[in-house]
């Protein structure tokens, strides 16, 4: 007996290890099989400011006319999000616009608000750059006529055609023709946005990778 009781309590010390270690390699299991969010921007071609909301939250800062906002973390699946827009900036009665989409893990879907107020997705948004591609050219009418190329000047001294395609840009500001500057960083992937209005053509550059968090508290799904 006074040999067997240290033998027993040994033993039970080292299932209890393994019993430990074992959960442990679950509770690993379980974060490496849990899915990363999608990611959502709003470009706003309308009127008047807009707001961008997943159930009980602001998913990002209010969008000014003719700008876009960075992706922002959301979830996977299909998601149903609302835009909120005033037709009376004195109002303070909000108008509201729902959008669905499908969200995939560490892509992004841009939402456009046109200036009548439809929406159109653009899925599909890398995040980051790659050898060979580090910027989506996103040509919209939205009113006005597209050119079939524009000149820049700065780091990139070129001819881009407008056309949906992705190509690669050099790191550094490149100056649009509306007099608009645009700057590309390393590793991150952005949209170009080239808007065509009745009255000009904008370049809104979004940036696809962000280290930001949804404006409101538990209002990702990731």
């Amino acid at each position: 007996m006074k040999t067997f009781v240290p033998v027993v309590i040994v033993t039970g010390i080292l299932l209890h290890g393994c019993g430990g270690d074992q959960r442990g390699e679950l509770a690993q299991k379980r974060l490496q099989d849990r899915k990363k969010p999608g990611y959502v921007r709003i470009v706003n071609l309308s009127s008047g400011p807009l707001d961008l909301w997943y159930k009980n939250g602001r998913v990002a800062a209010t969008c000014a006319i003719m700008e876009a906002t960075e992706l922002l973390p959301l979830g996977t699946g299909e998601q149903t999000l609302r835009v909120e827009y005033k037709t009376d900036p004195k109002s303070v009665e909000f108008k509201k616009l729902e959008v669905k989409a499908n969200f995939v893990t560490n892509v992004g879907v841009s939402i456009i608000v046109m200036p009548d107020l439809t929406t159109k997705l653009i899925e599909g948004e890398i995040r980051y750059g790659t050898d060979e591609s580090n910027v989506h050219v996103v040509p919209i009418e939205a009113g006005g006529t597209l050119p079939s190329s524009v000149n820049l000047t700065g780091v990139e001294s070129k001819s881009l055609p407008v056309k949906d395609s992705l190509v690669l840009f050099k790191q550094g500001k490149t100056i649009c023709p509306d007099g608009s500057t645009i700057e590309i960083k390393e590793r991150i992937a952005y949209s170009l946005f080239i808007v065509a209005t009745p009255s000009k053509v904008y370049f809104i550059l979004g940036k696809n990778a962000s280290d930001k968090q949804p404006i409101a508290t538990g209002t990702s799904a990731a």
